[in-house]
């Protein structure tokens, strides 16, 4: 369809497969830049192009499956290019080291990544977000995990309760929470609004 997030994790994922297969989605999906993407996971051995050549979907991915190795990556675009490679180095033939070459948007996402990974099981060394290793061969191991609720989304209904003075509870986006948007309460307590926070 549209969604940004899946074309981007799915084209990381699918270096793992071992089979060729395409990436493709609705017409304004294909016009989404995914160039970055692309070369890192290009440079790391995998077998990906952008099937008309500008850099954006549909995307096709060879038989030929992730190897490791050292790449860079640009952090300035999309924290997601970085989190979809993060999140499948433990499977590369060889250990993967990623080299961000300009400043990263969105540390928070990749906190978060970097959170969830070691929940299941895997290590990643992260040098100031300058530099990550993640040896390879790894296995995720399986466990149940509640996903949070999408943080981004709440600060609409909060930021709704703090305009029409009303109370809002919303559930399932913890305090602690690692995503960066929680914050927005922070916000919110400094214009005045008065904030209640409960793990549950």
């Amino acid at each position: 369809g549209n969604s940004g997030t899946a074309t981007r994790f799915f084209t990381a994922m699918l270096t793992l497969a071992g089979f060729p297969c395409t990436i493709t989605g609705i017409a304004r999906m294909q016009e989404r830049p995914i160039a970055d993407l692309l070369e890192t996971l290009q440079q790391l051995g995998a077998e990906v192009t952008s099937v008309r050549g500008n850099g954006c979907p549909p995307v096709h991915i060879g038989a030929r499956r992730l190897r490791g190795g050292t790449a860079t990556i640009s952090g300035a675009i999309s924290s997601q290019f970085l989190s979809a490679i993060l999140m499948v180095a433990p499977y590369a033939a060889q250990d993967v080291t990623l080299l961000v070459r300009d400043t990263l948007v969105s540390a928070p996402y990749v906190d978060l990544t970097l959170d969830i990974m070691a929940r299941f099981g895997v290590e990643v060394a992260n040098d100031g977000y300058r530099r990550f290793t993640i040896r390879g061969q790894q296995y995720y191991t399986g466990q149940a995990y509640t996903v949070e609720g999408d943080a981004s989304s709440a600060t609409y209904f909060w930021g709704l309760a703090a305009l029409l003075g009303q109370s809002m509870c919303v559930t399932n986006v913890p305090p602690t929470s690692a995503q960066g948007d929680v914050r927005f309460l922070d916000v919110l307590e400094r214009m005045g609004c008065t904030v209640s926070r409960r793990e549950h």
